[in-house]
């Protein structure tokens, strides 16, 4: 068997190599960590005579649903919630919000799913800041409680794999 003599990579293209994967590492914790955790925080009630006010970033159309899930939305509510990205552990999790609080959460997601294991007011305070963040967020209402049913998210639109999506499904108000 004849052998090859190995050829030794130039420095600069090594280092252009290495480069390029610590881009795709971050571009991948980005999608999988950040897309997912941008720190959403639960809505305070204050004086606020607007959603807009109350969520910096919505638009019209969000505000409208807001306002629609304020005035019909329930208090008490369950629903299921899959997180769509290239991340580990996609598993479809059941909410469950009583009194304006998440009180059950089955099974119990990764830590980065944390941004859409809330209340659905928060859904909202998530897609304004998405929408002051991202290149690109597309949110999808339901037509009776004006809850958020997919929030599609792309953070740079030249960047690969940082698309994430947010499903809800299966909400029912709870008695």
């Amino acid at each position: 068997m004849r052998r090859t003599p190995m050829t030794r990579r130039r420095p600069e293209r090594a280092r252009l190599g290495h480069g390029v994967l610590l881009v795709a590492a971050a571009t991948l914790l980005t999608a999988c960590g950040q897309a997912a955790t941008p720190g959403v925080t639960p809505l305070a009630t204050g004086s606020a005579s607007s959603p807009t006010e109350l969520i910096p970033g919505l638009n019209k159309t969000d505000a409208a649903a807001f306002d629609q899930w304020q005035s019909a939305g329930p208090t008490d509510y369950r629903f299921s919630v899959d997180v769509q990205c290239f991340c580990p552990g996609a598993e479809l999790v059941a909410v469950t919000v009583r009194e304006g609080e998440v009180t059950g959460v089955d099974p119990e997601p990764p830590e980065f799913w944390s941004v859409a294991v809330v209340p659905i007011p928060d859904l909202f305070r998530l897609v304004g800041e998405l929408r002051g963040t991202a290149d690109i967020v597309d949110v999808t209402y339901d037509e009776d409680l004006g809850y958020p049913t997919v929030i599609s998210v792309d953070r740079i639109t030249q960047a690969i794999d940082d698309e994430v999506r947010y499903v809800v499904t299966d909400f029912s108000p709870l008695g």
